[in-house]
């Protein structure tokens, strides 16, 4: 099974876990002239593989991220270090992005006007500077998101 495979098997196998909850809540009670819809004890123990099932896969998938040696923009690396970098480049990006937000304007909790006091940006903050940060992370992190991708799609699990 390829990297990408387990990834999406994750996802449905969360989707199954929360379906199966739905059965279990569905069987808990029920009148006593009536058949509970599933049979909770059946589903407590379906819910118990498939948590299981999920733990299996989602250690599989770290062992091969930290054992998958890539190389990139020039520096080798393991796929999880390649993964918490793209995590971090998100992070950035979020910080970039509040940066941008900044104004002059002011705060609306603010019971300071325009006219009474002078509002000035740090002395290193520049939008435009912001701007271009902000581009040359998001390029970044297309690069790096196509280069994940393009790993988890040719990488067998261990």
């Amino acid at each position: 099974m390829k990297l990408s495979t387990a990834l999406n098997k994750i996802k449905n196998l969360k989707s199954k876990i929360a379906q199966v909850h739905t059965y279990i809540n569905e069987s808990a009670v029920h009148y006593e002239d009536a058949e509970p819809p599933y049979i909770y004890e059946d589903e407590v123990a379906r819910r118990i593989a498939l948590i299981q099932d999920l733990r299996d896969l989602k250690v599989r998938i770290q062992l091969t991220n930290a054992k998958t040696m890539v190389t990139f923009d020039g520096h080798d690396l393991s796929l999880t270090e390649l993964i918490m970098i793209n995590a971090d480049t998100r992070s950035e990006m979020a910080f970039a992005k509040e940066q941008m937000a900044h104004s002059l304007e002011g705060s609306r909790f603010e019971t300071r006007t325009a006219e009474s006091v002078k509002k000035m940006y740090a002395i290193e903050h520049h939008k435009e500077k912001c701007r271009e940060w902000l581009e040359k992370l998001e390029i970044q992190k297309e690069k790096i998101d196509e280069a994940i991708a393009d790993i988890n799609a040719k990488t067998d699990l261990i």
